[in-house]
């Protein structure tokens, strides 16, 4: 068993994205006896190159103070993504496990004021790597088919919005290319400490061909989407009642695609 670990270990290491998405495709269970077994500081480096999704469950089902000790040693904007994705009790037992200065730092990224974009996140969210193949894109897209949306976000290696891509880009492009090479870049994005109101009268992100809407950081770090028919609810501006029934219409819209999406998928 421990050479077992030793090599899985130098896979790791090696391998860190090929791992993660082995890791991926555990039963959850397995996945939670894995990460007992392993060194934190692998731990660590596994959970970071792991889908956000599937990471999130497992910290979530793993012992909390082992989770607490694993995100005390990832990067702050990784801990911060998996932070908000779990539920609000686990997140508040696991940040009670780490040390009292990273802890309060977590604690404050992980809150925007109420009037703005940042409040109204939703962190779940199907992104690529703009290093990831053609190929290995659409591996993923078929793994996490109910989590794909019309527009598919691509970050870089530090979690920075760069572009984005649809289905049809995936489809009709080279297998070996690279998605850098084929994402549209610079998508409009709403900065999270943003007011309401101020991303009502943003002319860019409303005129662009998203129901959701990337938000980022002021350092570009993507940390999920808005709706514009949420923005639109929450602004409760009384010109924007024509918006409003385009974003519905829209929604409708993105509704059925992965609908259409995940049926393709069940049938190929």
């Amino acid at each position: 068993m421990e050479s077992d670990i030793k090599l899985l270990e130098n896979y790791i290491v090696n391998h860190p994205r090929k791992a993660a998405s082995i890791v991926e495709k555990l039963e959850l269970e397995a996945a939670v006896e894995l990460f007992a077994d392993l060194p934190i500081k692998l731990s660590s480096g596994l959970l970071s190159n792991m889908d956000r999704y599937h990471a999130a469950i497992t910290i979530g089902k793993i012992d909390v103070k082992l989770a607490g000790a694993i995100l005390e040693l990832t990067p702050r904007t990784v801990a911060v993504d998996l932070l908000r994705l779990l539920g609000e009790q686990n997140r508040h037992l696991i940040t009670d496990q780490i040390s009292p200065d990273i802890a309060n730092e977590l604690k404050r990224l992980l809150t925007y004021p109420k009037g703005t974009v940042g409040a109204h996140i939703n962190p779940a969210v199907f992104t690529l790597i703009m290093d990831y193949t053609v190929e290995e894109s659409m591996e993923r897209v078929k793994a996490h088919a109910h989590e794909v949306n019309s527009y598919i976000y691509v970050l870089d290696l530090e979690k920075k919005l760069v572009g984005y891509v649809t289905l049809k880009d995936l489809i009709v492009a080279d297998s070996q290319k690279k998605l850098q090479l084929i994402m549209d870049s610079n998508p409009p994005s709403l900065l999270a400490d943003t007011s309401i109101s101020d991303s009502l009268l943003n002319d860019g992100v409303w005129q662009g061909p998203f129901f959701n809407i990337p938000v980022v950081t002021i350092e570009g770090t993507f940390l999920g989407v808005v709706s514009k028919h949420h923005l639109s609810k929450a602004g409760s501006a009384d010109d924007q009642a024509v918006t409003r029934q385009v974003i519905q219409a829209g929604s409708a819209l993105g509704d059925l695609y992965q609908i259409g999406l995940s049926s393709l998928f069940r049938s190929s």
